[in-house]
């Protein structure tokens, strides 16, 4: 059986003039909010509960929020993704490591692989470009990229870095940046980048490797579980 706004409206109206009073100028900021027909039918349904035209402080704060929600979604639906490169010697046996977390700082997936030989920036850009093309893969449009490299983040804003050793590195990342999607290119102090400085230096694989992780590694938990709860680190 079908059920028209009119009807759930004439329903829970909590007074004789159910209809005179949704019509009115008190309500029409309701009707007026951004967002589908059910999330404002939603308000008025609270607003009306109590029969006094007042709202608990539960039902406030849940309108408030999805308030918010509706009117901000690119927010909720950003994911954060940290990288990190190490070079054994620099140059030497370098690896990569990367992090995707949704917006409360919940895992969503790792990555993780070896380098025959490289630097640290090249180990770096190397990071950044296989996370931006998993995340790609795995379907995210909305992404906030942070490094703690200023030297890998200046060359990929850089408008020309033909002659740099990096260059084809710079190349495959800048196309991957301009493809259909939001990216923000963010800097993070080392102490801030645990979670992928862990996977980073945890792979102990053959060389040229690449691993992706549904689930985050035992090794790596408490960092994780220190970056949700805001923990702060002394920078050395």
């Amino acid at each position: 059986m079908t059920l028209y706004y009119s009807t759930i409206l004439s329903t829970n109206c909590k007074h004789f003039f159910g209809y005179a009073v949704w019509a009115s100028i008190s309500y029409r900021w309701i009707w007026k909010l951004p967002g589908p027909q059910k999330f404002r039918l939603f308000i008025w349904l609270c607003d009306n509960s109590s029969g006094r035209g007042e709202m608990s402080p539960i039902r406030f704060l849940t309108v408030l929020w999805t308030v918010w929600t509706t009117r901000n979604p690119s927010v909720i639906n950003w994911v954060k993704m940290n990288t990190d490169g190490a070079a054994k010697g620099n140059p030497g046996l370098s690896s990569f490591g990367g992090v995707i977390r949704n917006s409360i700082g919940g895992w969503e997936l790792g990555f993780m692989g070896k380098i025959s030989y490289a630097s640290n920036l090249v180990a770096e850009l190397w990071a950044i470009r296989e996370g931006l093309q998993i995340a790609w893969e795995f379907g995210y449009r909305h992404l906030i990229v942070e490094s703690d490299s200023t030297v890998a983040l200046q060359l990929l804003t850089s408008q020309d870095t033909n002659f740099h050793p990096a260059d084809t590195l710079v190349r495959d990342c800048k196309a991957l940046i301009c493809r259909q999607w939001a990216i923000k290119l963010q800097h993070v102090f080392r102490e801030a980048n645990q979670v992928a400085d862990g996977l980073a230096n945890l792979i102990s694989s053959n060389a040229n490797s690449l691993y992706v992780l549904t689930n985050p590694p035992s090794r790596i938990k408490d960092a994780l579980l220190a970056d949700v709860r805001g923990t702060l680190f002394q920078r050395m």
